[in-house]
């Protein structure tokens, strides 16, 4: 039942978010841009105004170590990951398996066409 409430609550919260629907650089891909906004925008930003870690910038970054966020659990400051296309695509698929103990309420995605539509948006928000 949890696997289906979840997102649910992620894309209605996700209309309540201000600046994520204008925020957009001209680059961005469309595709991903609602991606985001249904399944990342309840808790995260690309504007530095979310209840999880701001994404802006995640490219190249540590696991843990998004400036000005301090509510990381243990495991995600302990598991050493540098934030790429490909560890992305696995986060996003499976959150839990990949970083055990995680805080992050999110059960995964399973259309990799969607994963890779998100990772691209992410990307353009380097």
């Amino acid at each position: 039942m949890r696997t289906t409430i979840i997102p649910a609550l992620i894309a209605a919260a996700a209309a309540f978010v201000p600046g994520v629907a204008d925020a957009a650089p001209a680059t961005e891909p469309a595709p991903g841009k609602i991606i985001f906004q249904r399944r990342c925008a309840a808790c995260h930003s690309v504007l530095g105004d979310g209840i999880g870690p701001d994404l802006r910038g995640v490219f190249g970054r540590k696991s843990g170590g998004a400036d000005g966020f301090r509510r990381y659990s243990p495991a995600m400051q302990k598991a050493g990951v540098v934030w790429d296309a490909p560890t992305l695509k696995r986060y996003l698929a499976a959150p839990s398996k990949m970083v055990p103990g995680n805080r992050m309420l999110f059960p995964g995605m399973t259309n990799a066409s969607e994963i890779d539509q998100l990772v691209a948006f992410l990307k353009a928000y380097r």
